[in-house]
C-alpha cells in the first residue's frame, strides 16, 4: 500500500495518557498475548493513567549516584515490554492543537535502541544483514544506509540498493487508530526486543603487539617490574638438571597453555615463532670446575651438546593422544611432557622443578643457558602469541549486544517517515526516552516462579524406558556396562576396576526413563546442597519447602 502525501511536518510525543514528563510510553506483560492486552489498554487508557505505569516502582536499579533509572527485565524472565509514541501533525491553525496524523499519511515508522553508557550515543549497526557491533552515529540522519544517501542525492532517487540491509538496526513500530474520549489519536507501538541479543563480532584486526605483555616472572615477562634490570644476571635456567622458576613458569605456559604438551601444537603455523627461538636453545656440558658470568657463557658456546635443544627435547616428550579404540588405560600413564606439566603447576610461581627421569637426557647434557638476547626474542614471540590467541578466542566467541545492570545504559528513540507531495521521503524524529538498564539473566529480582511437576516415585516403575535415548560409543559403553552392577561401583572406588578394553567395537543406544531421570536429578541436587550448606550456610535462600496437603 502506496502512503499518501503529508505537506505538514509531524511530531512524535508521549501517547496521552503517560504521566507528565514522559518522552515514550514503556508497558510491561507478562503473558505471550501482550500485544492484544497493549490494544485493549491503549483503547481504554485515559489521560494521565498512571494505572499502566505502576509496574515501575517494581522493577527499578541504583546507577552510581542519581536516582534509581529503569530496569527492563527479559523475555527469560517471560516478561514483554511494549514502546508507545503518538504522532500528530504540526498545524499551528488546526481547530485543536496538533491533530493526530492519519495513518495512511505514514510511509513507515520505526524505532532505534541506543547505548547511552559512554560519552556519546551508539547505534548498532548493520552492515549487509550482519551485525557489527555498536558504533557512534549521526542522530538525525536516516538510520537506512540506501534512505540516507538519496535524501542527500548521492545516488538517483531510483536507483536499486545493494542486497542485504545496511545501517543502524531497526525495530518496526504499527499505526493504531485511538479514539480517547472525543479526540482523534494514532499511536505508534511496537516490541521493545532486549533478550539475549548476542552476535558474533567482525573479524578482529591484526594483534597489537605492543599492548599486550605475557605475564611471566623476569627474564620471560615482567611480571611485577616496571622495566627490565639494568644488568642481566638469569641466564642459567637448567642447573644440573634442576629447572629454575623463571623456566618453570614458561613451560607452564608453553605446555599448558599453548598445548605444547601435545605433539599436533609443534606444526601450528602461529607457534611458529616460539618453536625456532626453543630449536636454537641448546644445552651444554658440565663444565670441569665452577664457572659463571661470561666465563660460564663462552664455555656453553663451546661445548653446546650436538642435537638436544630445549625444542627438540621438549617436542621428544610428547605423547600422541589416544586414537578411537584405544584403552582408556593408556590415559593414566601420561607422556613425560605431560609429568612435567603437572609438576610445573604444582611448583608454580617460585619452586624449581626435576627434570623427568623417565626420558633422561644425555649424561653431561643437564645444563642450559638463556642469553639476554634469547630472551628478548622470547618476550617478544610470547606477546605476538597471546595477542594472536585473544584475538582468535575474541572473535570465534559471540558478543553480548546489551550489557546487564547498571553498567548498560540504553533509550529508544523513534521516527516516522512521510511522502511528500513532490515525491521525495522526510524523515522526523521524537525524542530519546529517559534511560534504562537490563535485568541480569539470573536477576533475582526479576525472576519469577516457574513451577516443575515432578514425577512419583511409582512413575518410574511405569512403562518403557522410552524417555531420554543416548548414542554410547564402545568405550563408554563398556565404563557404563562396568558400573551397572554393585561390584563394579565398588571397584571403581576402590581403583581396582579394570579399565574399559576396546573389545569387539560394539556400541550401545542407551534409553532411559524421564521421570527416573527427574527423580535422580532432585535427590543428587538435594543431596549436594545439603553438602555445600555446610560450608556456605545457604540453605535459608536456595529452598524452601511449603506442606500442601494432597488427598491418598
Amino acid at each position: 500500500m502506496v502512503a499518501q502525501p503529508e505537506a505538514h511536518d509531524v511530531v512524535l510525543t508521549a501517547p496521552w495518557y503517560a504521566p507528565a514528563g514522559r518522552k515514550v510510553a514503556i508497558q510491561r506483560y507478562f503473558d505471550p498475548g501482550f500485544v492484544a492486552q497493549f490494544q485493549a489498554d491503549a483503547a481504554n487508557a485515559t489521560a494521565n493513567d498512571t494505572a499502566l505505569f505502576a509496574w515501575e516502582s517494581e522493577d527499578r536499579i541504583k546507577s552510581g549516584q542519581g536516582a534509581p533509572q529503569l530496569k527492563l527485565r527479559r523475555p527469560v524472565h517471560r516478561t514483554f515490554h511494549i514502546v508507545a509514541w503518538e504522532a500528530h501533525c504540526a498545524i499551528p491553525a488546526a481547530p485543536w492543537a496538533s491533530p493526530a496524523i492519519a495513518p495512511a499519511k505514514i510511509a513507515s515508522a520505526g524505532f532505534v535502541l541506543r547505548d547511552v553508557s559512554g560519552a556519546a550515543p551508539a547505534g548498532f549497526e548493520i552492515l549487509k544483514g550482519k551485525p557489527q557491533g555498536w558504533a557512534l552515529v549521526d542522530p538525525k540522519a536516516d538510520p537506512d544506509a540506501v534512505r540516507q544517501v538519496k535524501a542527500l542525492s548521492l545516488v538517483p532517487r531510483a536507483a536499486t540498493p545493494s542486497p542485504g540491509y545496511t545501517g543502524e538496526e531497526v525495530f518496526p513500530l504499527h499505526p493504531l487508530a485511538v479514539t480517547g474520549g472525543a479526540t482523534p489519536h494514532t499511536l505508534l507501538y511496537g516490541y521493545l526486543p532486549i533478550g539475549g541479543g548476542d552476535y558474533l563480532p567482525p573479524a578482529a584486526p591484526a594483534p597489537d603487539t605492543g599492548e599486550v605483555t605475557e605475564d611471566l616472572p623476569w627474564p620471560f615477562g615482567l611480571q611485577g617490574m616496571a622495566s627490565p634490570p639494568q644488568t642481566y644476571t638469569a641466564d642459567q635456567q637448567i642447573i644440573g638438571g634442576t629447572i629454575q622458576p623463571p623456566l618453570v613458569a614458561l613451560l607452564r605456559v608453553l605446555l599448558g597453555r599453548y598445548q605444547f604438551v601435545d605433539p599436533a601444537a609443534w606444526s601450528q603455523a602461529e607457534n611458529m615463532k616460539l618453536i625456532a627461538i626453543l630449536g636454537a636453545t641448546g644445552f651444554y656440558a658440565d663444565p670441569p670446575t665452577s664457572l659463571a658470568g661470561q666465563a660460564l657463557r663462552d664455555w656453553a658456546a663451546a661445548n653446546l651438546v650436538p642435537g638436544v635443544t630445549l625444542g627438540s627435547v621438549l617436542l621428544g616428550w610428547t605423547t600422541p593422544a589416544p586414537a578411537e579404540g584405544v584403552p582408556l588405560a593408556t590415559l593414566v600413564n601420561p607422556s613425560a611432557a605431560a609429568s612435567l606439566l603437572l609438576a610445573a603447576n604444582e611448583a608454580f610461581p617460585k619452586g624449581t622443578v626435576p627434570l623427568p627421569a623417565a626420558q633422561a637426557l644425555p649424561a653431561g647434557a643437564q645444563n642450559l643457558l638463556v642469553l639476554d638476547s634469547t630472551a628478548s626474542q622470547l618476550r617478544d614471540a610470547l606477546r605476538y602469541r597471546l595477542a594472536q590467541a585473544t584475538a582468535e578466542s575474541s572473535s570465534a566467541l559471540p558478543a553480548a549486544k546489551l550489557v546487564a545492570g547498571p553498567a548498560g545504559r540504553y533509550v529508544v528513540v523513534p521516527f516516522l517517515r512521510t511522502i511528500r507531495p513532490d515525491g521525495c521521503e522526510k524523515i522526523f524524529w521524537g525524542q530519546q526516552s529517559d534511560p534504562f538498564s537490563v535485568a541480569a539473566m539470573f536477576d533475582p529480582d526479576a525472576s519469577r516462579p516457574t513451577l516443575i511437576e515432578m514425577p512419583d516415585l511409582a512413575d518410574a516403575r511405569k512403562g518403557l524406558a522410552k524417555g531420554a535415548t543416548f548414542n554410547l560409543p564402545p568405550n563408554l559403553a563398556d565404563l557404563m556396562n562396568s558400573l551397572s552392577t554393585t561390584a563394579g561401583i565398588k571397584n571403581m572406588w576402590s581403583g581396582s576396576g579394570s579399565a574399559p578394553s576396546a573389545g569387539l567395537g560394539v556400541g550401545f543406544i542407551c534409553s532411559f526413563s524421564l521421570p527416573a531421570i527427574s527423580i535422580c536429578a532432585m535427590l543428587m541436587l538435594s543431596i549436594t546442597l545439603s553438602l555445600l550448606n555446610i560450608f556456605l550456610g545457604w540453605m535459608a535462600w536456595v529452598k524452601i519447602c511449603l506442606p500442601i496437603p494432597v488427598k491418598k
